[in-house]
């Protein structure tokens, strides 16, 4: 029946029928054989787009982070060289007992000698950092010999560099001599 239909057909309608079919398998091929392709070819471009961007990222960071590393190693030799200049607690201790023996040695007498923490600075200004740095003030009120206290004070400042005297105060007493009052600041290092 479907054959009888097809002979009896004007040549017209049968080419109509026939470009309506190629039209058909011809859309057919497309969807099946190029569109796939095409997306994948789509695909692989934005592909490579996403991974140029993430190279080009990558490269930025990598720069950034060897520049970190280079502020990080300056900061530690930073850290290291100041640290020659603090004390350690057990010496900060150490220290401030042999003020008195440091006295005796240069023939002066010690009369008082008031000790007082200052603030707890954190190291380099951070906060949640468990490296301390703690500001100590110290007044030592003294007798004796001018060259007696400088004697002293010169011991003083052969702490290594560990401790600054902040002021000198030398008065003539009667019957008593020369009494000086000398601040002196160093700081303690605590981790």
């Amino acid at each position: 029946m479907l054959i009888d239909r097809w002979t009896k057909t004007n040549f017209a309608s049968r080419n109509v029928i026939l470009s309506g079919l190629v039209m058909i398998a011809a859309i057919a091929l497309y969807n099946w054989l190029i569109q796939p392709h095409v997306g994948y070819l789509w695909a692989t471009e934005r592909y490579e787009q996403v991974s140029n961007k993430l190279i080009n990222k990558n490269k930025g960071l990598t720069v950034d982070v060897a520049g970190k590393r280079k502020t990080l190693k300056d900061l530690e030799r930073e850290f290291e060289s100041v640290c020659g200049y603090l004390f350690e607690l057990e010496e900060a201790k150490q220290f401030l007992s042999n003020i008195e023996t440091m006295a005796e040695q240069t023939d002066c007498q010690l009369r008082s000698l008031d000790f007082s923490p200052l603030d707890p600075q954190k190291a380099n200004g951070i906060e949640e950092s468990d490296t301390s740095v703690i500001s100590n003030t110290a007044v030592l009120s003294l007798t004796g010999g001018y060259s007696n206290i400088v004697a002293l004070i010169n011991k003083l400042q052969n702490q290594q560099g560990r401790v600054w005297i902040n002021s000198i105060n030398i008065t003539l007493l009667p019957r008593v001599g020369l009494t000086c009052e000398i601040t002196i600041k160093f700081y303690i290092i605590s981790e």
